[in-house]
């Protein structure tokens, strides 16, 4: 008759008292514990599966360089100071949780978006003002234009050419004289923009589209690129009109000291009107003054 079998030798590890012991003394008893248990399956060719043989080898190995080595008093403080860490994180997150969660009682419900749209405010146009009656701001349509180049062309024989061309071709042109001038200036700022449509207007102009009105502002600071569509082309720069009330007709020619009156106009209004700003003609409103001594409607 066959000898019966012995049992697996009994866990150290098994006590009750271990999970209170001091984690070298569990590490030691676990050590231990994995020893007897590959010494008696190998003395009673008990079968282990290869895969818990080799975590029971790696187990053994670790577990015994970690009692050769042990961790310091430094790595442990630093355990226990990760742990109150985690601990704090955890008490904050549950009551930002119950403040969230008492803030939010009572908010109305929105079933859709065209509820919330209802209850939006009309869309508005951004203004900005510097303490003086000023004029409307910009509607939407208008600004829509701001990502927009007009080049005007030189001669009525550019005009009859550029009817011949279809806006994919305007568009390559114009795209190639950006990439040739950028290259040529070394110029960053215009290496970046980049035209996205093109078409003829009835007066004979190009309307360029760029991807923004800060990209349009760019091509325009940089106007040579206009110059390789036709050598007298000229760029269209966006002017505003402003009507300056109750000023008397005598008392500017216009005429003949165009440059001083808009030189002394920005100088006087650089601290509100940035120092780039620009005046391209000053005229009076209703024609030029007489000899008779009166009141402009104004100057724009």
């Amino acid at each position: 008759m066959a000898p019966a079998a012995r049992e697996w030798p009994e866990l150290a590890a098994r006590g009750g008292t271990w999970p209170g012991d001091h984690p070298q003394d569990r590490a030691m008893n676990i050590l231990h514990d994995n020893r007897n248990l590959l010494e008696h399956a190998k003395a009673h060719s008990k079968s282990i599966a290869t895969p818990v043989r080799d975590h029971l080898t790696h187990v053994g190995a670790f577990l015994a360089e970690l009692l050769k080595h042990p961790p310091g008093a430094d790595w442990w403080a630093s355990h226990e100071a990760l742990h109150r860490e985690v601990r704090d994180l955890r008490a904050n997150m549950n009551q930002h949780f119950k403040t969230l969660e008492i803030s939010t009682k009572g908010l109305p419900s929105i079933t859709s978006w065209a509820a919330a749209a209802r209850k939006a405010p009309p869309p508005t146009s951004a203004s900005i003002s510097h303490a003086t009656n000023s004029t409307e701001p910009a509607s939407p349509p208008e600004l829509r234009d701001a990502d927009k180049v007009i080049v005007k062309l030189g001669s009525p024989a550019m005009v009859k050419r550029y009817r011949g061309y279809k806006p994919e071709r305007i568009l390559h042109d114009t795209e190639q004289a950006r990439r040739r001038l950028a290259m040529a200036e070394g110029s960053l700022p215009l290496a970046g923009v980049k035209f996205c449509a093109a078409r003829q207007l009835m007066s004979g102009d190009l309307s360029l589209t760029l991807r923004s009105a800060a990209e349009a502002e760019v091509a325009r600071r940089h106007p040579a690129w206009a110059k390789a569509l036709d050598r007298d082309a000229v760029i269209r720069r966006p002017t505003y009109g402003v009507v300056v009330h109750g000023v008397p007709r005598g008392s500017a020619d216009l005429a003949h000291d165009q440059e001083v009156i808009i030189d002394r106009l920005v100088t006087q209004n650089s601290h509100c009107w940035g120092e780039k700003a620009e005046i391209d003609r000053v005229n009076w409103l209703a024609g030029e003054p007489t000899r008779t001594r009166g009141r402009a409607t104004g100057l724009r």
